[in-house]
């Protein structure tokens, strides 16, 4: 913190505003928000960069305590010991995700999307209404 302080001051002297700051941030890493870092840069409307984000791809799923990273990768030693709490982690973020996706998904079953129809059976471009397609028709009204 104390350098990013410095640089600001520095800079500020020769009429000069520091232009971003980028640091170590991720959902395991919080060490720039502990520290005060995202604070000041908000305060000081500084750009603020987070990189590792995903933690070399611990935070991705690939890895998990059945499938650790590989042992002779020296980021192994970093996170396979703490694989548990990253699997737990990853498992927040999974559903997570599927809550706003759901929450995000369109009705498939009014637009026609039934189990049975397939992509012959298509709504209406801008009506409620269905049309069926030559195949739909010959397939259910014989």
């Amino acid at each position: 913190m104390g350098q990013i302080e410095e640089a600001d001051a520095v800079l500020n002297i020769i009429g000069l505003k520091l232009g971003a700051v980028q640091n170590h941030f991720s959902l395991i890493n919080r060490s720039s928000e502990e520290a005060g870092i995202l604070d000041y840069c908000h305060k000081k409307d500084i750009p603020f960069f987070s990189y590792m984000v995903l933690e070399q791809g611990a935070l991705t799923g690939h890895y998990s305590t059945l499938y650790p990273m590989p042992a002779n990768a020296a980021r192994a030693a970093v996170y396979n010991p703490i694989m548990d709490k990253i699997d737990t982690l990853n498992l927040s973020l999974k559903a997570a995700r599927r809550q706003v996706q759901g929450e995000h998904r369109p009705d498939l079953h009014r637009m026609g999307d039934r189990q049975g129809h397939g992509s012959h059976h298509r709504r209406d471009q801008g009506t409620s209404r269905h049309r069926c397609t030559a195949r739909d028709r010959d397939h259910t009204h014989r």
